[in-house]
């Protein structure tokens, strides 16, 4: 599986842009959510 590195960083700087100093917890759905939509791209094509 290959990621777009900078296309990662911008979307976790967005996801985190939307959060207030996540907790532990967030962090790690936000990293999900991140890596989710990875997968999903990777499948569409």
């Amino acid at each position: 599986m290959e990621l777009d590195l900078d296309r990662l960083i911008r979307v976790i700087l967005e996801i985190m842009a939307e959060e207030e100093r996540p907790t532990d917890e967030e962090a790690a759905r936000i990293f999900g959510r991140v890596f989710s939509d990875c997968g999903k791209e990777e499948e569409d094509q």
